[in-house]
């Protein structure tokens, strides 16, 4: 088939929401279902993104749950750590990453500070099946050996990527399986909102 005919035709194919493999035939795409690892965000101060992709922006300076699931290893939990930073009351960012355990306590800072129980560590640094190094100048990357990664950006800000892999997938509460906690003022729907919690749906 030439080349130009065949751009387009991918022109004319409709959306394809496949993740990793998918084939544009005579303008429709023959898509392999393989079910994705799931991504959440922190950025800008306070817009988080859930893993089913809405969008929300939080206004309380408290310390939120990120991230808290059966499959990471010691009950361990991601917390976001948010202060007031701007002119308006309701400006807020985050002021520190937190992943902690009943083992460790690692604590991500503006300009790539880490501190792990409390003590500063240089970087890349090793800790049981935790990896923590400069991803780039502007970035941190945790890696774990039990599916969970997080992409830090230090500077000028701090933001926040998270990813888990499909094994996370229905390890809480049934078909759900991460919480972000929010406070009973944060003006969110009321309608997922349930004992003060943002339930966050993957796949």
């Amino acid at each position: 088939m030439p080349r130009t005919t065949t751009r387009l035709l991918l022109m004319l194919c409709s959306e394809c929401f496949c993740c990793l493999y998918s084939v544009c035939s005579m303008g429709q795409w023959n898509c392999t279902n393989l079910s994705c690892p799931g991504t959440c965000s922190v950025e800008g101060g306070s817009f988080f993104t859930t893993f089913d992709s809405r969008s929300y922006r939080l206004y309380g300076a408290c310390t939120y749950v990120l991230v808290k699931s059966s499959m990471l290893p010691e009950h361990g939990h991601i917390e976001g750590v948010f202060a007031r930073c701007g002119v308006k009351p309701t400006e807020i960012c985050v002021k520190a990453i937190v992943y902690t355990n009943n083992k460790v306590k690692i604590t991500f800072l503006k300009g790539g500070l880490v501190y792990v129980d409390n003590k500063f560590r240089g970087l890349p640094y090793v800790t049981g099946d935790i990896r923590i190094h400069r991803k780039s100048a502007k970035y941190v990357q945790m890696s774990t050996q039990f599916g969970l990664k997080m992409e830090i950006l230090v500077h000028p800000i701090l933001q926040l990527y998270i990813t888990v892999q499909i094994t996370f997938f229905g390890t809480a509460d049934g078909e759900f399986f991460l919480l972000l906690y929010v406070t009973v003022h944060s003006r969110i729907s009321k309608d997922i909102v349930q004992r003060g919690f943002i339930i966050m749906m993957l796949w």
